[in-house]
């Protein structure tokens, strides 16, 4: 008998603040180790209309690091979820995330017409 992925976050930012809607932003950072190989990691970031995104996760070796791409500020939830070759799965969560949207820094051109 196989074990489901073990799933570590070694860092989790609380707030995030974002340039403009759908910027990526790196929220969590952890490992994810089985007696096996992990086949896939993913994340699911849910905001508060229960809307569902996957979140951006980059594995090298048994590290990941996860970004999110948010469309609307607000808090989110986010969840990990680790899938090995037994096709044993883990998820662990929820971790949130506070997302605010910097308005200043969105550039809208102004154009004059004759």
């Amino acid at each position: 008998m196989t074990v489901a992925p073990l799933i570590t976050v070694t860092n989790s930012v609380p707030t995030a603040t974002v340039s403009a809607p759908g910027a990526p932003t790196r929220v969590m950072t952890g490992t994810v180790t089985d007696d096996n190989s992990v086949i896939s990691l993913r994340a699911n970031v849910i905001d508060l209309a229960g809307n569902v995104s996957a979140g951006q996760i980059n594995l090298a070796g048994s590290d990941w690091t996860l970004d999110i791409e948010p469309q609307v500020a607000g808090l989110h939830t986010v969840w990990i979820y680790a899938t090995d070759s037994s096709g044993n799965t883990k998820g662990i969560g929820p971790f949130e995330v506070e997302v605010t949207i910097d308005r200043q820094s969105l550039f809208l051109p102004l154009i004059i017409s004759p």
